[in-house]
């Protein structure tokens, strides 16, 4: 994947180069909890104005999520791709800043395996599954409960932990 691959990416989106792309990419379903996600972004935007997040994905939730959007003036700063192609996927993952998700039916999400091999950092609400794979600053944070998503996602971002290829090519392995 090229730099100008993910530039493009980026650009399509109309998020500049010093803004953040927070990405969330599954089905959207009411059990993925986006909501939470969305309701949490005011507060990073209060401390990164040029935050953007990026849902990707199509499901039977995705009509309540935007109306909430709306409903919580967040429009300028979240937007929808819906369904991309598989062979896309990866340059999402590797145009964003950073992977989110507060999906509570996750057990052992293909997505976060996905957002760690293209070296995004992950900000999820855990489990005992999770907890364990995002064992290092370098990969990513967990968080416990909906409300700890903004502060999570605030912290790690403020910590400017760096990229560790080592420790990822070992979780990876």
């Amino acid at each position: 994947i090229t730099e100008q691959a993910i530039e493009k990416v980026r650009q399509s989106l109309n998020i500049k180069k010093d803004d953040l792309m927070i990405l969330s990419l599954s089905r959207i379903s009411y059990e993925k909890n986006i909501q939470a996600l969305v309701h949490g972004f005011p507060q990073v935007l209060k401390t990164y104005p040029n935050a953007r997040m990026v849902i990707v994905g199509k499901g039977p939730y995705l009509e309540e999520l935007q109306e909430l959007i709306i409903e919580l003036n967040l429009s300028e700063f979240i937007q929808f791709t819906g369904e991309i192609d598989n062979d896309d996927v990866a340059l999402y993952y590797k145009a964003a800043d950073y992977f989110v998700s507060a999906s509570t039916s996750e057990t052992q999400g293909l997505t976060y395996t996905e957002a760690m091999a293209a070296g995004t950092p992950c900000v999820i609400e855990g489990n005992a599954y999770l907890n364990r794979l995002f064992d290092h600053p370098s990969l990513g944070k967990t968080f416990k409960t909906d409300n700890d998503f903004a502060p999570a996602l605030i912290d790690y971002i403020k910590s400017g932990v760096s990229h560790d290829p080592e420790v990822l090519q070992s979780k990876l392995y």
